[in-house]
Parts: structure tokens; sequence; C-alpha cells
């Protein structure tokens, strides 16, 4: 056996190994984030934009969504 058809053989007996074990791991569980504030302009005020804009996000995943 030629070593193409050698490589062609290892990477096809791969690639069948892997397709049946597809089991995906995905992330499951809570993100939250904490967003501060800094103003660089007298005209905005950090405590405006944490009040229109929150202070706090939270995400939630399950099964990759």
């Amino acid at each position: 056996m030629n070593l193409i058809k050698k490589i062609t053989l290892l990477a096809g007996i791969f690639l069948i190994s892997t397709s049946f074990n597809s089991k995906k791991d995905f992330f499951e569980g809570i993100i939250v984030y904490t967003h501060l504030y800094e103003s660089h302009s007298p005209q905005l005020n950090a405590e405006k934009m944490a009040q229109l804009y929150g202070t706090e996000s939270t995400f939630y995943y399950k099964n990759g969504n």
C-alpha cells in the first residue's frame, strides 16, 4: 500500500470514529456582568447613564443558547 492510500485510510477511519462520538459540550449556566460608567464630559453624568442603561446584565445559557 502506498503512502497516499495509507493516509487516506487513516483519515477516513478518524472521521468515521469521530462522527459517532458527536456529543457536543455546551456551556450551561449563568453569566452576570456588572456595568460601571465613567464620564469624561461634564455634560454627561455617570449616575444618569447607570439609571438609563442599568448596572447589571444577566445571561442564561442552556444547550448552547
